[in-house]
């Protein structure tokens, strides 16, 4: 009798198990057994082994593809930022050229100021200095690529006057440029004015003289006028352009204005041009032009004159209410 087997436990269990067994003995005594193996769900690990190679593989050629693409990438970026480069300084030397040659096809002929200067005299009143001034400003254009004049003076004196006619007669009509917009956004007019300065001379092939006006300024100005100083100077000396300023200030009861010698601390090109008080015989002048200008016949209406300059302070408005009062006789 054989001794009795213990108990199998469920962990010593065989991968496999019985079932359908068949005892055919064939010839040798030999018992067959049919044996069918149960299907497990567990891998088999020769195939789980070769499928993590498979993976490791798959893996590596994805991390070395990434590594290609970002080196490719940053070697592409490399040169394209090196390309970039090259292309932005054969175009600032380029332009260069080209305004340089702008510059000199204007400076061939003389810029003609005499317009200006004969205006002056015929319709300004009562600024005889002004004539020779302009004129000392005009010649000595082209001795610098920047320059600037500052007008000062009381109400009513003639300086936005003078800056309309300066403005019509220009050599160059279409190379001025007015900013005469809010105070706050006067320096972004100014960038908008500038940039059309920087493109006219190449593309439109427009001579390199150009004028910008800012009216009604106020003392508390000069740091935005430094500021736009600072900008031109250093865009006529980079791109051969010449470049003016005219600043005409708002006039005040007690002709205040900005002193000389911090003008020029700020601005070392400037020059200042004050204009004088008027007086009544100037206002008498002012009358007969502004009733000329509106068609208003005073030969049979003289008692006109005297009675609009007798309405008027003209040590504190000069002729800037004088065609609102003349025009009342218009009818």
């Amino acid at each position: 009798m054989h001794p009795e087997e213990a108990a199998m436990d469920s962990d010593e269990a065989p991968e496999y198990g019985f079932r359908n067994v068949n005892s055919i003995r064939n010839v040798n005594g030999i018992r067959n057994l049919n044996v069918v193996f149960l299907n497990r769900d567990r891998k088999h690990p020769i195939i789980q082994l070769r499928t993590d190679k498979k993976n490791s593989k798959g893996w590596l050629f994805i991390k070395l593809l990434l590594i290609t693409v970002c080196l490719a990438g940053f070697v592409g970026y490399e040169s394209n930022y090196n390309l970039r480069q090259d292309l932005k300084n054969h175009y600032y030397k380029t332009y260069e050229k080209l305004s340089q040659l702008s510059n000199d096809l204007c400076s061939k002929r003389q810029a003609n100021f005499t317009p200006i200067l004969e205006a002056i005299d015929r319709d300004i009143v009562g600024q005889q200095h002004l004539h020779d001034e302009l004129k000392n400003w005009f010649q000595a254009i082209g001795n610098s690529s920047f320059s600037c004049a500052l007008f000062v003076g009381g109400t009513g004196v003639g300086k936005s006057y003078t800056a309309n006619i300066i403005v019509k007669h220009y050599p160059y009509p279409t190379n001025v440029l007015i900013i005469s917009i809010g105070e706050k956004k006067r320096y972004n007019a100014f960038k908008t004015a500038l940039f059309k300065i920087l493109r006219d001379p190449i593309i439109l092939g427009k001579c390199a003289h150009y004028i910008i006006v800012l009216d009604y300024l106020k003392t508390n100005d000069m740091p935005l006028l430094k500021k736009i100083s600072d900008r031109l100077r250093a865009v006529s000396n980079a791109y051969h352009l010449v470049l003016q300023a005219l600043f005409v200030f708002q006039g005040t009861e007690q002709n205040i204005h900005p002193e000389e010698d911090m003008i020029k601390e700020i601005i070392p090109e400037a020059r200042l041009i004050k204009f004088t008080s008027l007086h009544t015989k100037h206002l008498e002048y002012c009358v007969l032009r502004e009733a000329s200008t509106i068609g208003i016949d005073l030969s049979e209406r003289d008692f006109i004159v005297p009675m609009v300059t007798n309405q008027i302070n003209v040590s504190r408005h000069g002729c800037k209410s004088v065609r609102a009062k003349i025009s009342l006789y218009s009818v």
